[in-house]
């Protein structure tokens, strides 16, 4: 079955066989019938993906419709197709079979052509085979193949995602290459690397604009991040002043009070060690003793009253002191919040520069691109002028000829009438001799 298909590929690039195969309809009752019915197998083998390949190959060259295509292939059979591909750029066979860029490519022109299977074609990985296809083409190769290679790609640059993944193969080198036509290319193949790269450059074109919107997004976004986090820093400085502030006051009553504390409490203690020396040397007394006492009793009740006032104030300080501990301790939560929003503008900062650097990597290789189109079209002026300066030599040979054609006719006409007056003159003294021999005849019988 390998070999039959084989050759029904190799009849149906020549015309005459071609035509045969037509009248026969042998893709629409045969070949057409074995890929549609292969659709119900879920797991085929691969020599049978080989065989259905090959088929589905054959059919688009004789009965192909790009508008109205009579079948759409399966994943599997163009997983077969693009990996057919891979195998030829490798060099290596496959299922037993080696096989050729030129088929696997004329098919794909095709079958790129219809929009229902660029999605799975680009999903495939055929634009990067493709590149690889470019990069590696020589003039021995034949021009068909690369001709065949730039029209498939512009078929799959109709999608977004192809230009992405084109964009992303580096395939300037090659474009650059054959536009030039350093390796041979044809003007088709040239003309068709120049819209590809068009096409490529004007999707770049496109991506340059929206980062360039993204990356003044990312810049009006870091400056108003700086803004607020100098406001952040402003404020904190502001409530972090204050609450020194506020600290350093209570403190400083708190050190009053502990002071008057200290102080009263010694008066006590001095109070109480003269009453008790009073209290010796009054011993007999004992009438003014206790009166003494009795006032010495009442101060002292008044003065322990003042030290649970003092008391009382000191542990209200000691709550303001708490309240104000609660309060820095929020600030340094405000302060580490403001950190932590500083380090996030700095990576946004870090985001846009880089944004800002891959935008500037576009730009220069936009450039170098400028560099080789101003290239390309110096040498195509110089070669439109070498034809204009051929096409003028070619004029001036041909009025050169044409009058010499003048004059030679003009010669030949002169040198007819020349022959004619000669060959009038001939007859006329043949005819005069002939008379003169008459005469003599008739003077000799008379």
């Amino acid at each position: 079955l390998d070999a039959g298909v084989g050759l029904l590929s190799h009849l149906a690039t020549h015309p005459h066989s071609r035509g045969v195969l037509l009248r026969r309809k042998v893709a629409e009752e045969l070949l057409l019938e074995m890929v549609v019915s292969s659709e119900k197998l879920e797991f085929p083998p691969e020599q049978y993906l080989c065989t259905l390949a090959g088929a589905v190959e054959v059919v688009i060259k004789l009965i192909w419709d790009e508008e109205h295509p009579p079948f759409l292939p399966t994943t599997p059979v163009l997983h077969t197709i693009v990996w057919t591909l891979i195998c030829a750029l490798d060099g290596v066979m496959w299922a037993g079979i080696t096989w050729s860029a030129l088929s696997r490519v004329q098919a794909l022109a095709k079958l790129s052509a219809v929009d229902e299977l660029k999605v799975h074609l680009i999903d495939l990985h055929l634009i990067e085979a493709l590149v690889r296809l470019l990069d590696q083409w020589t003039s021995e190769q034949g021009v068909l193949v690369l001709e065949y290679a730039l029209l498939t790609l512009l078929n799959l640059l109709t999608v977004e995602e192809a230009r992405f993944r084109l964009y992303l193969t580096g395939v300037y080198r090659p474009l650059r290459s054959i536009v030039l036509g350093d390796e041979g290319a044809s003007a088709g193949a040239r003309e068709k690397a120049v819209l590809c790269a068009w096409l490529l450059f004007e999707w770049q074109v496109d991506k340059l604009e929206t980062l360039d919107g993204k990356v003044k997004e990312l810049m009006d976004g870091v400056e108003a991040a700086a803004r607020e986090r100098i406001g952040l820093e402003d404020e904190y400085a502001a409530v972090r002043a204050d609450l020194l502030e506020e600290l350093a006051l209570t403190s400083a009553a708190r050190d009053r009070l502990f002071e008057e504390n200290q102080v009263l409490r010694s008066d006590l203690e001095a109070t109480r060690h003269a009453l008790l020396r009073e209290q010796g040397e009054r011993a007999v007394d004992q009438q003014v003793a206790a009166a003494l006492v009795s006032s010495l009793q009442s101060e002292v009740e008044d003065r322990d009253a003042r030290i649970e006032e003092l008391a009382l104030s000191l542990g209200e300080a000691t709550r303001a002191e708490a309240y104000t501990r609660q309060q820095a301790q929020v600030a340094a939560d405000d302060a580490r919040a403001a950190g932590e929003a500083r380090q996030e503008a700095e990576h946004k900062e870090a985001v846009a520069a880089g944004a800002l650097e891959k935008t500037q990597r576009l730009a220069e290789m936009r450039y170098h691109e400028m560099v080789v189109e101003a290239e390309a079209r110096r040498r195509t002026e110089a070669q439109r002028d070498a034809l204009a300066t051929e096409h003028a030599a070619l004029a001036e040979a041909r009025a050169q000829l044409q009058e010499e054609n003048e004059a030679l006719r003009a010669e030949v006409a002169s040198h007819a009438e020349t022959t004619r007056l000669a060959v009038a003159l001939a007859k006329h003294e043949a005819a005069a001799r002939v008379e003169a021999a008459q005469a003599r005849a008739l003077g000799a019988q008379g």
